[in-house]
């Protein structure tokens, strides 16, 4: 995918939205989110995320489609498949801290 800006750039304005504890771009930071449930099967994200409200996710979605990024959505990352990784320039989105079903 060609994105329009680089990780560095779209980290901060991630952390604008979620706050800095909510973004991993380091590499060992980003190492548990390589794999699920199956861990001999590894991909690497250009980063993760974990919007903490319905309102950050809205906005984490919007500014992921405004720099041309495409994003996987991860719960618990229990999963075997591998269906929750993100590779190259895909952004982890984690939704575990999403844990209310508002009405």
């Amino acid at each position: 995918m060609n994105t329009d800006v680089s990780n560095t750039e779209l980290a901060a304005t991630l952390r604008s939205i979620t706050g800095d504890s909510s973004v991993l771009t380091r590499r060992s930071q980003l190492l548990a989110y390589t794999s699920d449930g199956l861990p001999t099967y590894r991909k690497w994200p250009a980063l993760a995320v974990f919007p903490n409200t319905r309102n950050e996710l809205i906005e984490v979605v919007r500014a992921l489609a405004a720099a041309r990024r495409s994003f996987v959505p991860r719960g618990a990352g229990t999963g075997l498949s591998g269906g929750a990784l993100a590779e190259g320039d895909a952004v982890v989105v984690g939704l575990n801290r999403l844990n209310r079903i508002l009405s």
